[in-house]
């Protein structure tokens, strides 16, 4: 200890910590997720995961993808310790639009969608004297390619319908009549067709 003169000027001195290194934000969309947080945390920097599921009108990603970092990859740095969060593809939302018979004999009825046996979403009561079309909106699934049928009561088939989540597309590939009609006990013959879903993108 050094012994000072009362009122001698003392000069103090802060250690400001360790110094900051820069670094590098890789580019890790299209990567698989660990490979992504494995680049990422090479070069020191923190990953948040995100999982999403996208839309038609987003870019195609696999599930368990990458789809999204932020910060993006640039030729800036960033400090040592910065969190990179990251968009994983979790799955596919789509909306499926069905026009709805309005001669079927009941004027209300319950439209459903199903597939391989299983109802895929919950089933829901209309009037065709109110609407004529019904959207089942935001449905998820982790397939790229999916196969569905509507239903009327859980019963008469509507419609086949073909889910492209690659190429962003719903369309109908099958259309059936053979339901009880108003006026009639027979039902009609099956008319099948294959015709884009009204209000889905067709574009190729």
């Amino acid at each position: 200890t050094e012994v000072v003169a009362e009122g001698a000027k003392i000069t103090v001195y802060v250690s400001s910590g360790k110094p900051t290194k820069n670094v590098s934000v890789p580019d890790v969309v299209g990567l698989k997720q660990d490979n992504a947080k494995s680049q990422l945390e090479k070069e020191g920097l923190v990953v948040e995961v995100e999982e999403v599921y996208l839309a038609s009108s987003d870019k195609f990603y696999p599930v368990g993808t990458v789809s999204a970092q932020s910060p993006a990859s640039s030729s800036s740095q960033v400090p040592e310790g910065t969190t990179v969060k990251i968009s994983v593809c979790a799955g596919y939302k789509f909306d499926v639009e069905v026009d709805l018979p309005w001669d079927f004999e009941d004027e209300t009825y319950k439209v459903s969608l199903w597939n391989n046996g299983t109802m895929f979403d919950k089933e829901v009561t209309v009037n065709s004297t109110e609407i004529s079309t019904y959207t089942f909106k935001d449905l998820t699934t982790i397939k790229e390619e999916l196969e569905l049928t509507v239903k009327i009561n859980d019963q008469y088939k509507l419609y086949d319908i073909a889910v492209d989540n690659k190429a962003g597309r719903v369309r109908v590939v099958k259309e059936y009549s053979s339901y009880p009609k108003v006026g009639t006990n027979n039902p009609s013959t099956d008319n099948s067709s294959s015709t884009p879903l009204d209000g889905a993108n067709t574009e190729e």
